[in-house]
C-alpha cells in the first residue's frame, strides 16, 4: 500500500505518508480507511500532516482532481500540512491544491519543504 498513517491521538494529530507512485483513487481509498478508524475519534478537531517527499507521482485526471480538491480528510476548520520536495510534479500538484482551497478561504492548509516546518506550524508554541 503506497498509503499509510499513524493516529497520535493524544495530540489530536494523524500523520499520513504517501510513497512512489499514487492514484487519486488510492486517495480516496485512504480516506475512508482513515475515516472508519475507531482510534479517529477527534475528527473535528484533528490535524493532519501528510508527507508527500518519498512520492514520486500523483497520477490524477482533472475530473477526479476536482473531486478531492473540493474535500480532504477533514473540516476546513482542521489544519493540514503537506510537505513535498521543493520541485518536482509532485510538488506542482500540491501547490494547485493549495491554491484551490486558499482560493475557498481556507487558511488552514500550508505546503512545506521539510517535516520540521511543518510540524512546527501544527503545534505553535503556546
Amino acid at each position: 500500500m503506497p498509503i499509510s498513517y499513524r493516529i497520535d491521538a493524544p495530540n489530536r494529530l494523524v500523520c499520513c505518508t504517501a510513497t512512489g507512485v499514487i492514484t487519486l483513487d488510492e486517495l480516496e481509498a485512504h480516506d475512508k480507511r482513515l475515516q472508519a478508524d475507531p482510534a479517529f475519534i477527534f475528527k473535528e478537531t484533528a490535524c493532519v500532516l501528510w508527507d508527500f517527499s518519498a512520492t514520486s507521482r500523483i497520477d490524477h485526471s482533472v475530473a477526479k482532481y476536482a473531486q478531492i480538491a473540493e474535500s480532504w480528510l477533514v473540516p476546513a476548520k482542521s489544519r493540514r500540512a503537506l510537505v513535498a520536495s521543493p520541485t518536482g510534479e509532485v510538488r506542482n500538484f500540491l501547490s494547485l491544491w493549495v491554491l484551490h482551497r486558499t482560493v475557498r478561504r481556507d487558511p488552514h492548509v500550508k505546503l512545506f519543504d521539510s517535516l520540521e516546518k511543518a510540524r512546527q506550524w501544527l503545534n505553535p508554541p503556546d
